[in-house]
């Protein structure tokens, strides 16, 4: 399947998704990556609440500030708009 969000990116129907709720630990990984560490909770019934971790994301320094502007985008409502390969990131 085909995403006409970001040309010639292969979105398979295969890549589950996962919800987290939180950031358990982010981590520098090299001089160049960072690794999230998200998790989600789970409700024992007994009044204790476990966190357990449900994915690490790993994704490099630079694309970091393309997210927080396609974050800052979003959340007011505006669209998407790809700030990859050789597209300036959004200020």
């Amino acid at each position: 399947m085909r995403n006409e969000v970001l040309p010639d990116l292969i979105d398979p129907d295969r890549v589950n998704d996962i919800f987290a709720e939180g950031l358990a630990l982010l981590e520098k990984i090299g001089p160049d990556c960072l690794r999230f560490t998200l998790y989600a909770t789970r409700n024992l019934g007994d009044g204790d609440i476990d966190r357990h971790v449900v994915a690490r994301i790993i994704a490099p320094i630079s694309t970091l500030q393309a997210v927080m502007a396609q974050t800052r985008a979003v959340l007011a409502g505006r669209p998407f708009i790809t700030a990859s390969r050789g597209n300036a990131p959004l200020q």
